[in-house]
């Protein structure tokens, strides 16, 4: 089975928003998304200006991140600067788990230009599903382009 797109029929944030998953949402998936630079942070109520550092974007997406999901127990493994579609930005590698205990491990990246903020996130169970998709979802970052 491959990867099939997820496309909700609703405006706001997800018009913005593209999502990918193989098997569930629930066992893994793959989002690509902007926002303005006004809600870059909706949980935080914190927007972002182009000339941001990587390394303050980083820390305002694990704060959103902790936030807004359903999983609980973050752990931070990396938090770097990195380059996406030519523009610098930060990668980080977390761990965390749902509320039933089921260990998740996910990947980010997140970088600001003039047109917003970017967000390309790789989530999925830690059972078997991260190790097997995480080089379908670095493929997707390193192709990743801004039209």
């Amino acid at each position: 089975m491959g990867w099939v797109r997820l496309s909700p029929d609703i405006g706001g944030d997800f018009r913005d928003t593209i999502t990918l998953t193989r098997d569930g949402l629930s066992i893994q998936h793959i989002t690509a998304r902007r926002r303005s630079h006004e809600a870059a942070f909706p949980s935080l109520n914190k927007s972002v200006a182009p000339d941001i550092l990587p390394t303050e974007l980083a820390e305002f997406a694990i704060a959103e991140i902790k936030s807004s999901q359903d999983l609980t127990e973050y752990t931070v493994l990396t938090n770097a600067p990195t380059t996406i579609s030519r523009h610098t930005g930060f990668r980080l590698h977390m761990r965390s788990k749902n509320p039933s205990g089921l260990n998740y491990e996910g990947v980010v990246y997140g970088f600001v230009d003039e047109g917003g903020f970017y967000y390309l996130e790789y989530w999925a169970t830690r059972l078997h599903y991260f190790e097997r998709d995480l080089a379908n979802f670095e493929q997707a970052v390193a192709s990743f382009r801004l039209t």
